[in-house]
Order: structure tokens, then sequence, then C-alpha cells
């Protein structure tokens, strides 16, 4: 409205001068010769005015739209080609940036560690191990550099009582566990140190995550005080976990932690443990809160200081190390996604010099079109504009497109993922990816449109006159830019390819692996002891009486027992004996 009212007041000026400049000549014809071209003086006052440059891009803008709607087949397929390109990059970097680069949800978790046992550098192992209890015991108590330390092991625990019998995972904590982490219950309340523990004559009390509080309870908030049967004892509930808790599984808590379900039911560690020999009993992982300033190094050797005494009255080689808890956690999964990431952005780069290609041919027929834009006095950086807004429709509509085709594969993705990929639970696409997602769009812009952009502005208005005969060709020049435009698409489409099928090399290698093992008509059951008459003694007894009697049923080659399936991970395993061969 205010554009339009301020162009009709310039046409009123203009035809003011015309009509006095009529009056004072008496020759109207004259008065348009003295006036001179209104045209350029309306381009002349718009440029005084400052803000030419939004109406000549709002023209563009509407040239292109129109250019777009007479080539419906080239706009469809630039249009779905960046949409996957730009989709398949933005869903990916969702995954990288939920997984590795977002903040755990807990609080300042910058400070948070993971202290694992060293082994001694003259041993050929890798690993890290979980620490001594004892150990963790001394140093919590005068680490001054430590603001809260907590202590944990996994329980594989079987609910009776309401419904079917059910084994769930469990974390048996020391009453700091959730305090350390930051978090708090959502209802009823933490451990205390007044609870005790598990064990001496205390009750046992427990806290249930909200998975397992809404699926065996019903979400009932007056489970809080009640008993639960856990392993055929009683466990007196205290409270229920927030529903956006995400605690790290299996070996994100470090080699040989583990199940890899998420743990969800909590009972506080017996005391009992503190008081092993300091040496051996690696059975305890330790999570500690560092305070603010204290650096990873400062925090490593003051743990180590303070065990001093223990490694030298014991001569262990062994030490302490911190690891920050994201890096546990995501170790895993770094290299992959990362390598995922890259080669999306490879197939990105492809789609966008592809179409960059198309739009140069396309330019390659407008040579007619800008020779008589610059014979009118348009400038070369307006027909640079011209070219690159048309880029900038196409990659801008493809990139919406690729949002929403994002957030449908991520889902998909979601729902197929690896049940071992740290915080999948915890992917979507937010601000970050949006960000992410606006930047590769105009990387793709600048990629795809420059280059033709570049071409057009360049051209001569007498070559153009002769680009619009019959027998004209395309000049060397123009042939070379788009030849390397193509190599570059190849040599691009090369590297992904090999990239590719030495992964998939690997991966058939991979397979074709000689386990040692043969698992053809194995049979394997999961057996839980929930009667408390199970005892060490006769938990072991039965065993061996029930190992023997299976083996003694027709068609049974061979019964054993283990505590551990082969190729499910790390843990610690019982181990083998020789009944021909003396115990050393």
């Amino acid at each position: 409205m205010w554009s339009r009212k301020r162009e009709d007041d310039l046409d009123r000026e203009l035809r003011a001068h015309l009509d006095l400049e009529a009056e004072e000549s008496n020759d109207r014809d004259a008065a348009r010769r003295a006036l001179g071209n209104v045209a350029r003086i309306k381009e002349d006052v718009r440029e005084a005015w400052g803000w030419a440059w939004l109406e000549w891009c709002a023209q563009d803008f509407r040239y292109a739209l129109r250019q777009m709607r007479r080539s419906p087949g080239f706009t469809l397929i630039a249009i779905l080609t960046l949409a996957l390109g730009l989709g398949a990059t933005t869903a990916i970097f969702s995954i990288v940036n939920g997984v590795l680069l977002e903040p755990l949800k807990y609080h300042e978790p910058a400070r948070l560690f993971l202290a694992r046992t060293q082994p001694p550098v003259n041993l050929p192992v890798k690993q890290t191990f979980t620490v001594n209890a004892a150990q963790f015991d001394h140093w919590r108590k005068f680490c001054r550099g430590c603001e809260q330390t907590a202590a944990f092991r996994f329980l594989e625990l079987t609910l009776t009582g309401a419904g079917q019998p059910e084994r769930v995972s469990g974390l048996s904590v020391s009453e700091e566990f959730f305090r350390t982490l930051g978090v708090q219950p959502a209802l009823g309340r933490d451990f205390l140190p007044s609870d005790g523990g598990f064990g001496d004559g205390h009750e046992a009390k427990v806290l249930l995550a909200d998975a397992l509080w809404r699926s065996r309870f019903a979400a009932d908030p007056s489970i809080l005080g009640r008993a639960i049967q856990l392993n055929g004892e009683p466990h007196i509930v205290i409270g229920v976990l927030p529903a956006d808790l995400h605690l790290p599984k299996t070996d994100e808590w470090g080699e040989y932690v583990g199940p890899a379900e998420q743990p969800l039911i909590f009972r506080q560690l017996d005391p009992a443990a503190y008081r092993a020999r300091p040496v051996g009993n690696l059975n305890f992982s330790a999570l500690i809160r560092l305070r603010p300033g204290v650096s990873r190094e400062q925090g490593i050797a003051e743990v180590n200081g303070l065990l001093a005494d223990i490694y030298r009255q014991y001569d262990l080689d062994t030490r302490i190390t911190l690891i920050p808890l994201q890096q546990q956690i995501t170790r895993g999964a770094r290299s992959g996604l990362w390598l995922l990431l890259g080669a999306v952005s490879v197939v990105l780069m492809i789609v966008c010099v592809n179409v960059g290609n198309l739009i140069l041919v396309r330019t390659s027929g407008r040579q007619r079109e800008a020779g008589v834009r610059l014979a009118l006095g348009s400038g070369r950086g307006r027909l640079f504009a011209l070219v690159l807004e048309e880029a900038i429709l196409l990659v801008a509509i493809g990139g919406a497109l690729g949002v929403a085709l994002a957030e449908w594969s991520l889902r998909a993705f979601l729902a197929a993922a690896p049940a071992n990929l740290p915080r999948i639970d915890e992917v979507a696409i937010d601000w970050r990816v949006l960000l992410f997602s606006a930047a590769a769009v105009i990387a793709a812009t600048l990629i795809s449109g420059t280059i033709p952009a570049w071409r057009l502005s360049r051209t001569e208005p007498i070559d153009s006159l002769k680009s619009a005969s019959a027998a004209s060709t395309e000049t060397r020049g123009k042939l070379r830019v788009r030849e390397w435009l193509v190599g570059v698409e190849v040599a691009l489409s090369t590297v992904l390819l090999i990239v590719s099928g030495l992964l998939m090399l690997s991966f058939f290698h991979v397979l074709r692996v000689e386990t040692g093992i043969r698992a053809e008509n194995v049979i394997t059951q999961d057996v839980s002891f929930v009667n408390p008459k199970y005892a060490q003694g006769h938990r072991r007894a039965f065993v061996e009486e029930t190992v023997a009697q299976l083996a003694q049923i027709p068609g049974v080659e061979a019964a054993a027992a283990t505590n551990h399936l082969p190729l499910l991970g790390e843990d610690w395993v019982s181990s083998l004996e020789d009944p021909d061969q003396p115990r050393r």
C-alpha cells in the first residue's frame, strides 16, 4: 500500500514537471525531450529512496516462479532431488545431534565422570574395569575435588505378586546416586543414609522407573509405601522416577557392566560392600561429579593420591582414571555416526552439483534474453541475482520438503534402530537441526546456483545474438564448465562407492568369521531363583542336578549351564573346570 502510494506520488510529480515545461515552451514534444527518459528517471529516484533492491528482488522472484512454471519437468526433478539430498542429510544430522552433540539430560553433565580401573601397563589389555567398593568408599570420604560420588552395580531381579512373574533389570545404588546425576523422583522421595541399605536386618527400599510403574502398577500413586516381591522377598516402594529419565545401558557405563535393558528397579546398595578387602573385587561402577573449576586431570591425581597407601600396601599396579560420562556413553557409536554423516554430506554435494549442471544447461538457452537485458541497461549483477534467486527458490522448496521427509524417515529409523545405539530415545528434530538444515540450504544454493549465475552474467550482447542463430553451438569455455561439473560429480560418486564397497566387504567378512561355536540345534533357557531357599550352595546343587537330568533326555546330546551366553556382550562369566584335573 505504502509503495503504491509512493509510486503514484512520483508519477504525479513527473506529470507536473512535464506540464510546467510544456506550458513554458508551448511544445509538449519538446518538453518530453527536455525532461528525458521517464523510466530512467524513475529508476534513479527509486535508487535514491534506498529500497529499490527489495523491489528488484520481488520482481526477480516473480520472474523465477514464472520460469519454473514454464518448465514443470525440470522444476519437479530438481526439487525432488534436492528434497532427497537435504532430507537425508537433515535426518542423519538429527541423529548425530541427539546422540553425540546434545548434552546429557542431567544437571551440568560436563562435570560427570565415570571412575574406572586401569589395568597395569605391562598387560595387553585395552579395556578399563569397574572399581573396588572399599577403594570407592575411601575416596568418597576424603576427596575434596569431588562434589558428589555414587557407586552402583547391576541386578537381575524377578518381580512376582500382581500378574505373571517378570524378570527385570535393576541397579543396586548408593544413596547419593540420583543426587549425583541431579535427578529428583517424580513421586515420593530418594534414598537416605538412614534407610540403611539392603541387608543387616533392614527392610529393603526401592525406587521404580516410570515405565515399570505404568506397565505393572497402572500408574497407581498409592504404590508408595507398599511392599512388592523381588526375588521372593518384600521391598518397600518409596518413590517413582521421572518419565524423561534416560540412563545408560550395558557398556555405556563401561566394559563388563551389565545387561542391555534399561534398569527398571533401584535398590539401595548394601553398606557391607564397603567393608570388603580393598584389592580385587572389581564389582562396582562409580560415578563422580567434580566440583566447579576442578579439571579431570586434577580429579585423577587426587583420587589416586588418596589410594596411594592401598597401592603400596597391596603392591597394586592398577590406577583409577576418570572418563567423561558423555564420552563413555557415545564411544561405540561416535565413529560410525560421523562416517554416516560424512557419506550423506557427499551425497548432498553430488545432488547440488547435479542440480547446478541442470541450471547451467537451462541458462545456456537464455543467452538472447541476457543480451537484451544488457542492451537495455541492466547490470551484470542483476543478471547474476536473477539466476541465483531461481536457485534459491528451488533449494528452499526442496529444503522444506526435505525437512518433512527427514521427520518421516527419522520416525522410520528410530523404529528400526539397533537397541545398542545410545540415546536413541532422545533423538528429535529441534532448533539445532533446523539451523543445520538452513545452513545446508544456503550451502546448496551457493553450490548449485553460483556457477550458472556467473556464466549468465558474463554474457556479451554480441555473443547472445550469435547464440540465437540456428547454426550456433556452445563455446568451448561453456562446455568446459559443464565437463568440470560432471567430473566433480563422478569423482564424488566414485569415492562414495569405494567407501561403501569396503564397508560391505568388511561386513561380509565379519559374517563369515569362524566363532568356534556351533549354534545349530542349541536351545537355551533362562532360569531365575526367586525362592529364598535357593541359597548359593543349594543353587549350585540344583543346577548340577538339573543339567544331569537334561543330559539324560532322549535326543539330547549334551547339557550345560552358564551365567552368560557367548557373543552376548562382555561380562564376568563362571570359570570352566575340568573334572579330570585337580583344582589349583
